[in-house]
């Protein structure tokens, strides 16, 4: 007998990278959850639950029960061609078929989570993995990771809004895979029941619904862990115009607490070129660094790469990016960046004084220094000692902050509610001209 079970709603979201992000008005109570798939695909996967499986498939949005399974585990593999086996029953792979708990959770090679699993194979290829799950449950667990549970209720309740938000306006972000966002950072980290605490479930439960909207429509509530002092400029991270992602100054954020509140970071010339190299860019031996261009709130928006062998133009947030994660956020300035000589000891009528190689030239060679004269005549007898350079440049970045620097701090909204804040005081001062009101 099949029993049809109304189990997916479906919404088409607004999402744009160069003009303002709203979500369309929808009724988004489930949410798909790539587990693995792409590099991380499965062969195969076992699934168990403690109460047996409802075993069935997706059609038109809805699930069809085929079958219920007294196991506790099973495994489904990657079958024949472009089939999915469960066991010993064989799908195609154009059903995706579901596994649902019929009591309580279901585990997936050793995870725990709430709600189904459900497998697709694109492409033929292997496994693609996926939690379907009540995106309020979904948000017990990803506050457990995004944020403290020990920390103030009322900033795991500005995080609940933030995340919901979040999902919400980014529900077709992994259309392509056949499913809405994965367990990353690329969306929003995402580990199960065992991340969930009585702290996280509150702060979900007493927000239920809940969004930050600018203008009637739902905003995408980007956050980050923290800014230093103030927060970013969102056109001036990636571009397009966010009336409610504009750069404020956070005078809450606590230096001694926050994560790299400030940092200094120490880069040579060649760490500098690795990252170019690594990046595809090539300028030869880098010679200087400069900021071109900064914000008012100290963000780098232009930065201008010289080398031996041209020139290089970072702009917006590759002023950060570029450097391969060495770097913690864009709002930097840099010192050093001089090149360093070996000295040379000069015996004179006058005595003995030293200067760097690079200042002392050979009279009738104009402006030929005697560094370019011993290392092109006499290297091997004046070599520079271990750990001297013709020319090591070294750059510091003295920055603040850790991440893209847009939306609410994390950590600001910490000292926020440890200063007596609610959740909506912390939300409206990091998302400008925004207010709250369900989604649902």
């Amino acid at each position: 007998m099949r029993k049809i079970i109304s189990f997916f709603l479906v919404c088409t979201l607004l999402l744009c990278c160069h003009t303002t992000i709203y979500a369309e008005e929808t009724a988004v109570d489930t949410i798909k959850i790539g587990l693995f798939y792409g590099s991380t695909a499965k062969e195969s996967v076992n699934i168990s639950s403690e109460s047996g499986f409802y075993m069935g498939y997706e059609a038109d949005g809805e699930f069809v029960q085929e079958a219920e399974l007294a196991e506790n585990s099973v495994t489904v593999t990657a079958g024949e061609g472009t089939t999915i086996a469960i066991g010993s029953y064989i799908y195609d792979a154009d059903q995706f078929p579901i596994l649902y708990p019929i009591e309580g959770n279901v585990t997936v090679d050793g995870t725990e989570y709430r709600g189904s699993v459900q497998f697709k194979r694109i492409d033929g290829g292997a496994l693609t993995v996926i939690n379907v799950v009540n995106i309020e449950q979904y948000l017990y667990s990803v506050i457990g990771k995004e944020m403290s549970p020990s920390w103030n209720i009322e900033a795991l309740k500005a995080q609940a809004v933030c995340a919901r938000g979040f999902a919400i306006s980014n529900y077709n972000k992994f259309s392509k895979y056949g499913f809405n966002l994965d367990t990353t950072t690329t969306s929003q980290v995402y580990k199960g029941i065992s991340t969930e605490t009585e702290s996280t479930r509150r702060a979900v439960d007493e927000t239920k619904g809940q969004v930050l909207k600018h203008d009637g429509k739902i905003i995408q509530s980007i956050y980050c862990a923290s800014m230093g002092g103030a927060t970013a400029n969102a056109e001036n991270v990636w571009g397009g115009s966010y009336p409610y992602l504009v750069s404020v100054t956070d005078p809450y954020e606590n230096p001694d607490e926050a994560t790299r509140y400030s940092w200094s970071i120490t880069l040579s010339a060649d760490d500098i070129k690795k990252c170019l190299s690594d990046a595809g860019i090539n300028v030869g031996d880098i010679t200087s660094v400069e900021i071109v261009s900064q914000d008012d709130a100290g963000y780098v928006t232009e930065l201008l790469f010289t080398g031996t062998e041209g020139t290089h133009t970072a702009k917006k947030s590759s002023c950060r990016t570029i450097f391969g994660g060495k770097l913690h956020s864009q709002r930097y300035t840099i010192a050093g960046g001089e090149e360093t000589y070996p000295s040379i000891s000069i015996i004179s009528s006058n005595g003995i004084f030293t200067k760097p190689s690079n200042e002392i030239y050979v009279q009738g060679a104009g402006k030929m220094s005697v560094l370019s004269v011993l290392s092109a005549t006499l290297s091997k007898i004046f070599a520079p000692q271990s750990g001297e350079t013709f020319a090591a440049g070294e750059y510091t970045f003295n920055g603040n902050g850790w991440g893209h620097g847009v939306g609410m701090s994390q950590w600001g909204a910490k000292a926020m509610a440890d200063k007596g804040f609610t959740y909506e005081d912390i939300l409206t001062f990091y998302y400008t001209g925004t207010y709250l009101e369900s989604a649902y």
